[in-house]
């Protein structure tokens, strides 16, 4: 050091401390970083050698798409994405229709927020395996609330698509319901049960004229004057009852028939016809439809043939707001014994507040000692048109 002039001892001396500093910088990256290994080890419980006896397990049996999986996964924990995204791509090829296989390739990319990359994959489960539905709608929910982001991945497959429309019912995703439902409409992959279904929907949702509304682009060529000449559909029965709150719903009774029967109608060809057995003094209200209506007045009319209908209690029909039935209930003329075909009509005034009205053909309960009623009774044309 002595051989040094003062200009090179200091030089040397400023090189030492920035080697000094360097090595310590050093030390401490090790150091950092040995603790965010650490770190995401304690974190994960997945380390290095996890990833390496995974590698191992894989060479040894390289068209394994669960192995590819297993290994995908490992790498994603450590954050190794690329690698990661890597195998679950060869997982996919070699397992392109097992739908577990399927599923953890959607979770990586909906866990990177690429739900792009994930809707093939769920679709393609879904064509292959039900049972995911709820699970995968689940994801919907939370990563891809925009139901049009989703349908176009669901085309083929309309088991799926109408899988998906129930669940936004049962979720009351009104908005997305709607959407789908106007695509399944364009997709001609609707059904009388799943309109019937969306109906009750929208009625719970107090959206009244809306339901009509869709019941009657629903209905095409079936529509036959409904919310034209008739805010009742199938008032003569020409079609079998589809279960609809907007069409006719037929509940079963001990000792009572219904039935559509063909070649016994006043109009058209067919007429409801109800068969009472004489077993039971039956409160009769299990045939009803509703429909929208507004505030104002209306005309009923329903033809109505009976044969022998026994007891003082006979066939009428009952108006009411199924709502409050306190502000709207009108209840037409009865008929018993044997009648030819005639008109039973009710003039009645909607208040404000109306909504709706139920439509129930009915007989009521006779106190009478002669109490179980016998007999038959046919309906067509039933009717409900606004007056001006």
């Amino acid at each position: 050091m002595s051989g040094l002039g003062e200009k090179d001892n200091k030089l040397y001396r400023f090189s030492i401390v920035v080697l000094s500093i360097l090595v310590m910088a050093g030390a401490v990256a090790l150091l950092l970083k040995g603790r965010v290994d650490q770190g995401r080890q304690e974190a994960t419980g997945i380390s290095a050698d996890t990833v390496r006896h995974l590698e191992q397990a894989l060479r040894r049996d390289l068209a394994s798409p669960y192995l590819w999986c297993d290994l995908a996964e490992a790498l994603t924990e450590t954050g190794q994405l690329e690698k990661a995204r890597y195998c679950f791509g060869r997982a996919v090829q070699l397992g392109p229709r097992i739908p577990p296989i399927l599923m953890r390739a959607a979770n990586f990319h909906f866990r990177l927020g690429e739900h792009r990359q994930a809707l093939p994959y769920t679709a393609r489960i879904m064509e292959l395996a039900p049972d995911y539905d709820a699970i995968i709608f689940s994801y919907y929910d939370r990563l891809i609330p925009d139901a049009a982001a989703v349908l176009p991945h669901l085309r083929g497959n309309s088991r799926a698509a109408c899988s998906y429309f129930r669940h936004l019912l049962a979720s009351a995703q009104a908005d997305a319901a709607e959407t789908t439902w106007t695509w399944l409409e364009d997709l001609k992959a609707t059904d009388d049960r799943l309109a019937g279904e969306y109906l009750d929907f929208l009625l719970r949702g107090r959206r009244y004229k809306e339901a009509a509304h869709v019941w009657a682009r629903h209905l095409g060529s079936r529509r036959a004057g409904y919310l034209e000449s008739t805010l009742l559909f199938n008032g003569g029965f020409e079609s079998e009852p589809t279960g609809a709150v907007f069409d006719w719903r037929i509940r079963p009774v001990q000792g009572v028939e219904v039935s559509r029967e063909s070649g016994s109608a006043k109009e058209g060809r067919n007429a409801l016809r109800i068969y009472f057995s004489g077993t039971t003094n039956v409160e009769y209200s299990h045939v009803a439809q509703t429909a929208y209506i507004w505030p104002g007045r209306y005309r009923f009319r329903a033809l109505v043939r009976t044969d022998g209908l026994t007891t003082d209690q006979g066939l009428l029909f009952r108006l009411l707001d199924p709502e409050s039935p306190g502000r709207l209930l009108v209840e037409t003329e009865q008929l018993r014994g044997t009648h030819d075909w005639k008109f039973l009509e009710a003039v009645l005034a909607a208040p404000a507040g109306t909504n709706l009205i139920t439509v129930r053909i009915c007989r009521k309960r006779s106190r009478k000692f002669d109490s179980k009623i016998q007999g038959t009774a046919w309906i067509d044309s039933v009717s409900l048109q606004p007056l001006q």
